[in-house]
């Protein structure tokens, strides 16, 4: 499976489709070990296309994440700049400016 194939997949999609791979992998083995396979660098291909497909989704997790700290850090900037400072607070809400 390409990459980009795999970049135009929806989360659930990916996770869906390591789910099916990891199932016809632990096919494949068994039945390697019970006889001899055919294409044996079937099992090579499967490992490989699970692999891209983690890779992506764990790069979306991270990408996700990466998103969220920085809506958090948006959040706490703007979150600072409305709150009262400690001088306002302690005068009761009325400071004299100079």
């Amino acid at each position: 499976m390409k990459a980009a194939v795999i970049r135009e997949m929806s989360s659930v999609e990916i996770q869906e489709m390591i789910d099916n791979e990891k199932n016809a992998y632990q096919k494949l083995k068994m039945n390697h070990v019970v006889s001899s396979l055919e294409n044996p660098l079937k099992l090579k291909y499967a490992r490989k296309t699970i692999a891209r497909l983690s890779t992506e989704l764990t790069k979306r997790a991270g990408e996700d994440a990466e998103t969220t700290s920085q809506t958090a850090q948006v959040n706490a900037k703007n979150t600072e700049e409305i709150a009262p400072n400690e001088e306002t607070k302690k005068a009761g809400g009325a400071v004299e400016t100079e």
